[in-house]
């Protein structure tokens, strides 16, 4: 039997003070230099969404493509952005890194989506989501 203790206390309400993305480091988002959107559960849960880019589509930034049995496919700035490109708990997926694959359409064990800095290097996106779990 596996025991877990969580010590800090769940996010709740629309307001989140403290933000992974841009350091990697729980932070809060007044000392970070950049700007960090962060979706909150409560706004996920409130505004019934079904998937990543119903999410996306809420910061402002993203375009969703036909969804497929795979998952889904979101269109930021002209280009593709796949689950390789997106980070969970502040790490990349390694066997999503590897095949490419699309979005999961499935936002159960998502706790909040931050979007980090902008930005786009040899035709891909890096760090723009964050999807931390539960």
């Amino acid at each position: 039997d596996i025991e877990l203790e969580v010590t800090a206390p769940p996010d709740t309400g629309y307001r989140i003070p403290d933000v992974t993305t841009g350091t990697r480091t729980l932070t809060p988002n007044r000392d970070i230099p950049q700007t960090i959107q962060v979706v909150p559960r409560a706004v996920i849960d409130d505004q019934a969404d079904k998937r990543v880019g119903d999410v996306l589509r809420n910061l402002g930034i993203g375009q969703n493509q036909e969804p497929s049995r795979l998952g889904e496919t979101v269109i930021i700035r002209g280009f593709n952005v796949e689950a390789s490109n997106s980070l969970r708990d502040g790490l990349r997926d390694n066997l999503t890194s590897l095949i490419g694959t699309p979005f999961q359409n499935d936002l159960a064990n998502i706790e909040r989506i931050e979007r980090g800095p902008q930005r786009t290097s040899l035709s891909t996106l890096r760090e723009w989501i964050t999807g931390r779990c539960v």
